[in-house]
């Protein structure tokens, strides 16, 4: 399994989609930086930067729409070339066991994506903590929320590699993660509304990860939250491995 694990992360370090997201995160959060630089010397009224130190930036930052989709087209793109390039094939042909491969793969995606996420949000940290103040937390909540950060990307990137493993496009992949992402939200809060189910909306994908890193709520609430996404990421592994190993990949 190590070397199954070493393997996959060989792969996603090669792969464009890697860099293109990393160097696009970088790129943003370089525009934030700059905003928040500037802010602090000119002294701008911008609602956006001032009174947001280090901490509610780092706390945030891997949540939301626009990252989530970011997530899709990286985890997307690389669960698809494995098809469209044939080296699923070739690693199936040489005896692997196929749950390896999807497990390999899965963790070499979540370690990748983390990478990818931490290197821009410490950059944000440092800089917002010198210009705001770093913000007032116990190094036990600090903690949780390092966690919840784990469990919130790699839940979201188990969600991405089941439906790319489902539909072996990366365009489809993408698409149904919008919706998901848009429509589904919309959706769940018109049920929520018409039926008067709030829990449709309270255990909505985008709220559990809203309230798994938002320091306002409770640690109760945090860890409920986190421990519903860390189920659900476990389910899409589960399923990832079931389909692929029924898949023919000849």
């Amino acid at each position: 399994m190590w070397n199954m694990m070493r393997s996959e992360w060989y792969k996603v370090l090669k792969s464009r989609v890697t860099w293109v997201t990393f160097f696009v995160f970088l790129g943003l959060a370089a525009i934030q930086i700059a905003a928040c630089v500037y802010a602090k010397c000119r002294g701008g009224d911008w609602e956006m930067i001032l009174g947001r130190n280090g901490l509610s930036v780092f706390s945030t930052y891997p949540s939301g729409t626009f990252y989530f989709l970011f997530v899709a087209l990286f985890v997307g793109g690389i669960v698809t070339s494995e098809f469209t390039t044939g080296t699923v094939k070739q690693m199936v042909s040489r005896g692997v066991s196929r749950a390896q491969i999807v497990v390999g793969q899965y963790v070499a995606l979540c370690l990748a994506m983390t990478v990818i996420t931490w290197i821009p949000a410490m950059l944000l940290l440092g800089v917002y903590s010198a210009a705001w103040g770093f913000g007032s937390i116990s190094v036990a909540r600090f903690l949780l929320l390092i966690l919840g950060q784990f469990i919130v990307i790699w839940s979201y990137v188990a969600i991405s590699m089941l439906i790319g493993h489902i539909t072996r496009s990366g365009g489809l992949s993408v698409g149904i993660n919008l919706m998901i992402l848009l429509l589904g939200t919309m959706a769940a809060s018109i049920a929520s509304m018409l039926l008067e189910w709030d829990w449709l909306l309270e255990y909505w994908l985008i709220s559990l990860q809203e309230k798994s890193l938002n320091l306002e709520y409770g640690v109760g609430v945090q860890c409920k939250c986190m421990l519903i996404l860390l189920a659900v990421g476990a389910a899409c592994v589960g399923a990832s491995v079931l389909i692929f190993q029924k898949r023919d990949v000849q």
